[in-house]
């Protein structure tokens, strides 16, 4: 009986830490997922912004009277 007991109580804690690993990687996947997300809305905006200051050097530039 003993036996049995400390048996259900090692499956026990093995499903339990598998489900918390399972969690934590779960967590850390979506967390890549955000960044890569952000990291590509980052990367289109910085685009815009050299686009938008290519421009406005442009209409600053001096412009050639000839």
């Amino acid at each position: 009986m003993m036996a049995g007991g400390g048996a259900l109580h090692g499956v026990v804690t093995a499903t339990l830490a598998a489900w918390l690993v399972d969690r934590a990687d779960t967590a850390r996947a979506r967390r890549e997922e955000i960044t890569q997300e952000n990291v590509g809305r980052l990367g289109g905006e910085i685009a815009a912004l050299r686009e938008e200051v290519r421009r406005l050097g442009e209409s600053l530039a001096p412009r050639d009277a000839g």
